[in-house]
């Protein structure tokens, strides 16, 4: 009998943290059998609380507090995986927005994605949900972004989504593959950075950009959260 793996990457971010607590109440309903947890550390993990949710099911939960980029991580990952008996759900959460340079964009949101499909192409991949953006498309000022828009990214940041984004799409099978262009996040673990921007909108104080007339969407955490799990 096969099992149904899921494995979250990037859980200790901000939304790392809010898949956590929405697979409190979807674990069941997914029937997995296998659920793995990778964080780059173990910082502000309660492994207790996490622990006590399985606790009476047969579900299997690993934790890898490891660089997803290192040998040691897929030494883990393969591990804990079967390639007879896995059959692996993914939420691709491993990301970085405010990196020091270019370097670090790239190393993060493209080679350590790259290094993570080539390794799990080994296995029986069902379905893999990556977290993007909209970045990768730039600034609008008179269409709103779907699907099927252009690639017009602003900044490294969106450079890095947009090639990460090219590399699933030739890489990993278009039944196998969701990929969510997220908007602005707010909500559970917000940043103070955030937290003061939100703030702003709130007050009317809303970024000006030339010729001021530019519009964003926001998210809550917890919906986005949601909607990772439920295309699944």
């Amino acid at each position: 009998m096969r099992n149904k793996t899921l494995i979250i990457t990037g859980s200790g971010g901000w939304l790392g943290k809010n898949l956590l607590e929405i697979l409190n109440h979807k674990f069941q309903e997914f029937e997995f059998k296998k659920i793995i947890i990778c964080s780059k550390n173990r910082d502000n993990f309660d492994l207790s609380k996490i622990k006590n949710i399985f606790r009476g099911y047969k579900i299997k939960l690993s934790f890898i507090f490891q660089d997803i980029s290192l040998v040691s991580f897929y030494m883990k990952l393969n591990n804990i995986l079967s390639k007879k008996n896995d059959d692996l759900y993914v939420i691709y959460g491993s990301s970085v927005i405010h990196a020091k340079n270019k370097k670090e964009f790239l190393d993060i949101n493209i080679r350590a994605l790259v290094k993570f499909v080539k390794f799990i192409k080994d296995y029986n991949l069902k379905k893999i949900v990556y977290i993007s953006s909209n970045s990768p498309h730039g600034f609008s000022n008179s269409y709103y972004f779907d699907e099927q828009s252009k690639y017009n990214p602003i900044g490294y940041y969106g450079f890095s989504k947009m090639k990460a984004e090219l590399f699933l799409l030739e890489n990993v099978s278009q039944r196998n593959l969701i990929i969510i262009k997220t908007p602005w996040f707010h909500g559970l673990n917000m940043p103070e950075r955030q937290k003061l921007f939100i703030k702003n909108v709130s007050k009317n104080l809303f970024p000006f950009i030339i010729p001021g007339k530019n519009k964003r969407s926001l998210i809550n955490s917890r919906d986005l959260a949601i909607a990772s799990f439920n295309l699944l």
